[in-house]
């Protein structure tokens, strides 16, 4: 049986496979240097399960984003996207504008791959 975090662990590779293959380029549009392996030697996860199914995931000491889950075994619907901003008392909310229009259409993308992706 698919548990959250075999999910969350998907979530996570497909996330930054989607960054690394610039299928959705965000401002500033750089090319992405570094290879997966290197990407993802950078990034730590983890997830929490209080009522609520949640992936948080950090880059460095700076980056950070929280994605929170409805759903159950493997068919998970983002319910919730945001990520450190300046004023880290305000995260940003990438669901809604001006966020939305590049964030939304990335995240169903990276949740569609996780769910489609066996389990490790």
């Amino acid at each position: 049986m698919a548990t959250f975090e075999s999910f969350a662990e998907r979530f996570v590779q497909c996330y930054w496979e989607t960054v690394k293959s610039q299928r959705y380029s965000m401002p500033p549009n750089e090319p992405v240097e570094e290879s997966l392996n290197e990407i993802l030697s950078g990034v730590t996860f983890e997830t929490e399960v209080f009522g609520e199914h949640v992936v948080l995931m950090r880059s460095g000491e700076w980056a950070w984003w929280k994605f929170t889950f409805v759903g159950r075994r493997d068919n998970w619907t983002l319910a919730r996207a945001s990520a450190r901003s300046l004023d880290e008392s305000v995260p940003h909310n990438l669901l809604i504008p001006p966020y939305e229009r590049l964030f939304r259409p990335f995240l169903i993308h990276v949740t569609q791959c996780a769910q489609r992706r066996a389990p490790a």
